[in-house]
Parts: C-alpha cells; structure tokens; sequence
C-alpha cells in the first residue's frame, strides 16, 4: 500500500498514472501486478472508504527466459484517462491510496515489485 497525496498543480481531468517495473526468476508463463487506487476527498471520505475505487487495466507480461530477474516496466492507470475513480473527479489536495496486487496469470512462483521504485505522473 501507499497513499499518495495529489499536488496543488493536478489540473483537474487529467490522468494519473504510476510506473513501476518488477522482476521474477519466473521463465514461463505470464505475470499480473495490478492496482487498486482508492480515493479519499479531502473533507469528504473517511480514511478507511473503499467506496470510490478502480482497478488498472493493464495487461499481463509474459515471462521467458530472456525477461528472468530482468526489470520489466508496469505502468498502472490510477484514474481513467479523464481523471476520475468510480466516475468521480479526483482534484487537487485529495489522497488516493494505492494497493498492489497479483492479478490472475500463470507464473508459478514469486514476482517482486521493489520498494520505493515507482514514479507518479499527474498530467495528460
């Protein structure tokens, strides 16, 4: 998990993406690291909401023996391309918190996202 809070500058609409990479030892198969962001408005959403939330809608990576303990990129849609969760407008100030999670794929075995290796984008 993380919670993210969004800038002063977030010009409203605008999509917020997070790019990532992860790596496994994994040669065959696929591999899904998704995400749940969570809005929580600022003066509005108890911290503990998951009444706005939205799901990535990135795709599945194969795994070989040319991608193992490589870094592979993820780039993870937090809000749709109009800047919204659940259909309602993230703004400025607001906090999205961010779950990680393995989606359904076939890699038998472990995939690793590294701490503290992300970057947040929040302009079109």
């Amino acid at each position: 998990y993380a919670l993210v809070k969004v800038p002063a500058s977030y010009i409203a609409g605008s999509p917020i993406k997070l790019y990532s990479e992860f790596y496994s030892a994994i040669t065959s198969g696929n591999a899904l690291i998704s995400s749940v962001a969570t809005l929580i408005r600022q003066g509005v959403d108890s911290i503990a909401s998951t009444t706005n939330q939205r799901t990535s809608t990135n795709a599945a990576v194969t795994l070989s023996g040319g991608t193992a303990n490589i870094p592979q990129g993820l780039t993870l849609d937090l809000t749709s391309t109009t800047g919204t969760i659940n259909s309602v407008a993230v703004a400025a100030g607001d906090l999205i918190l961010v779950q990680l999670t393995r989606g359904t794929d076939t890699a038998a075995g472990d995939v690793t996202v590294p701490v503290f290796g992300a970057e947040l984008t929040f302009t079109v």
